[in-house]
């Protein structure tokens, strides 16, 4: 390999290191995160779960809750704000009532008290390569 490397064009010699540099730095930066949500000892049925850093630079990262699991690929490693959000349906309701045969919408309206979305106070630590957290939350 390191003869291959010497024979390379000087020009290309960059792009490759480049491009190594790119690939190695990368992977170790993200985590995958995953867990249970629970509502009152319920699994929350549908929602969302979004990683947030705790300082507000750098990128978010989320996932949806289906069935009371999460599963959050290429979240950021540290200190996160985590924020979740349940749906509860209300009703259903066309989506075009001046339609006859429109078809249905869920009305929904939020599950979850806001010290879990909105005011969050959730913070956990995303260490790679894999993070689990299970939130039992209550009211």
């Amino acid at each position: 390999m390191f003869e291959l490397f010497i024979r390379l064009r000087r020009r290309n010699r960059w792009i490759v290191l480049g491009f190594i540099a790119c690939c190695c730095g990368c992977s170790g930066n993200t985590a995958t995160v995953s867990g249970k949500v629970t509502f009152e000892g319920v699994p929350v049925e549908r929602g969302a779960i979004t990683f947030f850093p705790e300082d507000g630079t750098g990128p978010t990262a989320g996932a949806p809750i289906t069935n009371g699991e999460y599963l959050a690929t290429e979240v950021p490693i540290g200190k996160k704000t985590v924020k979740i959000n349940g749906v509860k349906i209300i009703g259903r309701e066309p989506m075009d009532s001046s339609m006859p045969d429109s078809p249905m919408r869920d009305l929904t309206e939020e599950l979850l008290p806001k010290k879990y979305n909105g005011q969050s106070e959730l913070v956990l630590e995303v260490k790679p390569p894999k993070t689990q957290q299970d939130y039992n939350l209550t009211k």
